[in-house]
């Protein structure tokens, strides 16, 4: 029996690349540490976070599935200069209301997701890859699918 997962995820790729085309998607971003500097300098990622189940009715059953969009962004700066850094994480405010925005609006939903909603948005996080510095942070999308399984 094929599921709608591949289709609900795929539909999250599609409209996360549209949303962010000008950024590269990120080949691993369950570990943004393991990807290559360059992928990761202005870039967003699709991770399948948890899901539950539970009965919707007679011979249905709905998943809740968590997946988790991942933003990253390169901050280049000198040591004492705080105005680039403060940039980097405005910027990253604005590509998170970008995606909180996006999903917010019904019309764009995918007819095999039954619910969409918006989980927490982390704050914004701080990593070095290579002598390179990095910022990122993590938005939580829960959606709930049925299937049908008779």
């Amino acid at each position: 029996m094929t599921t709608k997962i591949t289709t609900v995820y795929n539909y999250f790729v599609t409209q996360l690349g549209t949303l962010f085309s000008s950024k590269n998607r990120i080949p691993n971003p369950y570990s943004l540490e393991d990807n290559s500097i360059h992928f990761l300098k202005d870039s967003w990622g699709l991770k399948m976070g948890g899901q539950s189940f539970f009965r919707a009715e007679l011979c249905n059953f709905s998943e809740q599935y968590n997946f988790v969009a991942v933003l990253c962004r390169e901050v280049v700066r000198q040591d004492h200069d705080l105005t680039s850094f403060d940039t980097a994480i405005k910027n990253m405010k604005e590509d998170t209301f970008t995606l909180r925005e996006f999903f917010y609006d019904i019309d764009n939903m995918n007819s095999d997701i039954d619910k969409i909603d918006l989980g927490t948005t982390d704050p914004v996080n701080f990593f070095i890859a290579g002598k390179t510095n990095f910022i990122y942070t993590e938005t939580t999308i829960q959606t709930v699918i049925r299937e049908n399984f008779v």
